[in-house]
Parts: structure tokens; sequence; C-alpha cells
């Protein structure tokens, strides 16, 4: 079971808001804090059917560029570009490839032919006796090899070699060619033009992802390099037209670079000086303000309500008990991973029983330490939890638990102490009768004065009776 494709968190209005965004600036940037959702926010930006109809997306992740010179990362850009086109099926049928990375390609594409072949005759080879082994291998994989064989033949026929300078790009990189548009950049405009002529609807995006991974040492740098790709006409003298090199690089209508802005700004400053222009530096890279994102209350405020769903307890005893710093610094997974299937991690819960009754009872603090415990709670942070929830709002709490409370004493009324807001007083509950319809019990409240009875000893007590029911 994979716990994100259950946990969707509605981001519909804000998706639509980006895409507005997006199709009014060329270059733009994506901004969120690093673990805000940024990589799942565009996960399903990208795969919105309205968004596919509209934009294709070439991404690149430059967080490998750092370990290689300036010099590279414009041949990289290049190459992962060509990927991107291949990926997208935008490099025309007409166009050839150079047969090398033709094969990479298709080892790539058929990775799982190539495995699930092997894979089918590869134990005869550890078989007793070798040359048996190896006689029957041979003989089994004849057929398959061939088939295999005949599809990178056909492969290969379709996207094979041809005269063009780009084949020696691919097998050695030209340094010399940093920002004139050389043969392997022609290409990628071309096949790009090509795609946008015959899917007019369509506009192409570069997203770059993942500069927040870059070591700030490096990062600079690398945009330095991102730079020469965009408003660069001007180097040489040229004026705009569609025959040289200007606007966005490769021809493509957006640009977008995914990282926290206000994260870059503190980077850029300590860097380079505080009296530095951080924002004249990102003119470059962004024709308006970037678009922010913030995920962490959506977020938040979707889990709290997600879990009144689940426990039935109200939203403000949620929010005590699971307070949003909690889940602040947590990815999409670990939240997801944290709230979905919480009653297979309690075990023989109790059950309250009298000589008229049998009743179950209600679940949703076991629930919620569940969630606490897979959010990495430790014991003594599940009982200030509760602790918290029942200071604040002791009827409900307490009218929730108590039958837990007879349980444990086995009786049909007893009296309870719990931790009260105030410091030299402690909350009294009576317990008495439950309700069967919603397994609450019938309470009465009183503050009573803190003494030197120690009367929350039976409280921690309780509340480690609770947590044993609670997979650990």
């Amino acid at each position: 079971m994979n716990p994100e494709q259950e946990f969707y968190i509605p981001i519909d209005g804000t998706i639509e808001n980006f895409r507005t965004h997006l199709l009014s600036h060329p270059r733009t940037i994506f901004s969120a804090e690093f673990g805000d959702g940024k990589s799942y926010f565009l996960q399903k930006f990208i795969e919105e059917p309205s968004v596919q109809e509209q934009f294709v997306f070439l991404k690149l992740f430059p967080v490998n560029y750092q370990v290689v010179e300036n010099r590279d990362i414009f041949e990289l850009i290049k190459y992962d570009l060509l990927f991107q086109l291949f990926l997208n099926g935008m490099i025309p049928e007409t166009e050839k490839l150079d047969e090398k990375l033709v094969l990479q390609l298709f080892c790539i594409s058929h990775g799982h032919d190539i495995l699930f072949e092997l894979s089918k005759w590869a134990p005869m080879i550890a078989s007793s006796s070798e040359q048996v082994a190896t006689i029957a291998a041979i003989t089994s994989a004849i057929k398959p090899l061939k088939q295999l064989y005949n599809k990178w033949e056909t492969f290969k026929k379709k996207n094979g070699e041809s005269d063009y300078a780009y084949n020696s790009f691919l097998q050695k990189q030209d340094a010399s060619m940093l920002y004139e548009c050389d043969t392997v950049t022609s290409f990628i405009r071309e096949c790009i033009t090509q795609y946008k002529q015959t899917h007019p609807c369509k506009r192409v995006v570069w997203l770059i992802e993942d500069l927040d991974r870059i070591d700030p040492a490096h990062l600079f740098r690398i945009l330095n390099v991102l730079s020469a790709h965009v408003d660069y006409a001007y180097k040489f003298g040229q004026s705009v037209n569609e025959s040289n090199i200007c606007g966005n690089k490769f021809g493509v209508d957006h640009v977008v670079l995914v990282l926290d802005y206000d994260n870059l700004s503190n980077i850029y400053h300590h860097f380079y000086g505080a009296d530095t222009s951080f924002n004249g530096y990102m003119k470059k890279f962004c024709s308006d303000q970037p678009f922010k994102y913030s995920f962490t209350n959506q977020r938040y405020n979707y889990v709290i309500k997600y879990l009144h769903e689940i426990t039935h307890l109200s939203e403000e005893i949620l929010q005590t008990m699971l307070p949003s710093d909690t889940i602040k610094t947590k990815t999409m997974r670990e939240i997801a991973s944290a709230i979905l299937d919480v009653d297979r991690s309690i075990f023989n819960a109790p059950q309250y029983k009298d000589i008229n009754m049998e009743v179950e009872l209600p679940k949703g603090v076991l629930q919620v330490f569940v969630v606490l415990r897979r959010l990495g709670f430790s014991t003594q942070d599940m009982i200030f939890a509760l602790r918290r929830a029942v200071a604040q709002y002791p009827k409900a709490m307490i009218s929730n638990i108590g039958g837990y409370v007879l349980t444990m004493h086995n009786t049909f009324s007893t009296r309870m102490y719990f931790p009260s807001n105030h410091t030299e007083m402690v909350t009294g509950a009576d317990i008495k009768e439950i309700f069967p319809k919603t397994a609450t019990c019938n309470v009465e409240i009183y503050n009573e004065s803190y003494n030197a009875d120690n009367k929350l000893n039976n409280y921690n007590e309780f509340v480690l009776w609770l947590l044993s029911f609670v997979c650990n």
C-alpha cells in the first residue's frame, strides 16, 4: 500500500493560481520553504489533466552539477534536455541519434524486458552442473535474446546514426561553445520548435528542480551558469529576433526555478554582503515577483480535519495534542504513514463490562497516541500531550476517557485526579455511569488544591496503561 495514494490534500485552488501565474511569466521562481511540499505540489500540478493539456515539462535536477566545472554544466544541461526530449516524445522521427546514446536510452526504456529475460535463465547458471546449466541457459535464452535483439534493431533503425555534429558532442564535450548557438543547441531548439508546431496548444516549460539541495557554496555558481541561458542576445550586440539566440534558451516558453526565495536571499547576502542587491540579481531569473507557496498551514489543517473524522475528537482537542510544529518538518510521506490505518497499531483495547452491558470504548485517544508514536514522540511527550488536552478541555476529555478509568479500576464509579492549568490545583473528576450509545461517561468536574498526597500519581499510571495498547 502506498500511503500517498490514499492521502490527498486538496490543492485545486493553488493549482489554478500557479497555472495562471505561469501563463503570464516567461521566467519565474516557485518558492517554498524546504520540506514545505514543493515536490508534492509540483507532482500534483503536472499530473492535473488541464495542466497536461496546456503544458509539457522538461525537468532538470542540477544537484549533481555541483561536482563538475562551470564549462561542463552547459553540456550537462544540454544532455539532460536531450534526454527529457526523448522521454516526452519530442524528438521528431525524422531525426537520428548517435547509436551509443540510443543504446543507453533503449536500456533505460526497456530495462524491464532485459531484466525479465535474464531472470528467467540466470538461475539455471547456478545449478550444480555448471556445464549443463550453461548449455541449458544458452538454449533457453536464444529465443528471447533474439527477440530482444530485434527490438534493438528496430529501435536503432528508427533512431540511428546520422551526420549531425551533435553525435560527436555526445561523445566528447566541446568546452569552447558556451553561449553561441552550436549544433546541439540548434537541434534542441529545432525539436522544441517542431513540437510546438505540431502541438500549437502546448507550452514548453523548463522546470529546474531541487535547487534547495545544492550546497550553498555551489548554488550561485550554478545559478550564474543558468543565467547565461536567458536574455543574453545583447552579449553579442545582436537584435532580438527568431533567428538568433534570444529570450529563453532553447526556445522554451517558460523557465521555472524551484527553491526557497527568502532562504536564497539570506545565503546571497551572507556570501556577497548585506548591501548587495539580491533583487537585482534575481531579475535575471524572475520576470516578476516569485510565486510563493506555503503548504504548512494547508497540510496541518487538513491533517486535523482528517483525524477528526477518524477519532471523533474535536479539532480543538486535536490541535492541543498535536501542535502545528509537530508536523512542520515532516514530509508528506511521513505524515501519510503516521495518520493512515491507525487501528492496525492498536492491540487488545479493553471494553467496559458490568452486569448489565458490554460497551466498546471510544478509541480516539488511542488513535492519537498511535499518530504521536509514529511521529517520534517519546512516552513522556505523549503523557504531556494528554495532560495539555485534559487541562484545556477537562469535561470533554475526561468524559471520553472515563470508561478506560473505570475499566482499569474495575469499578462502576470512581474519583480520579487530572492535571490542571493552575500549578497549585488539580482537576478532580467523579466518573460515574457510561452512556451505551456514545460510550462516554457522566462526569462531575471540580478543582482541588494540590497537596502532599501527590494526587497525580494515578494519572501517570493511567496514561502508561493506555499506552500499553499502542504498538511501539
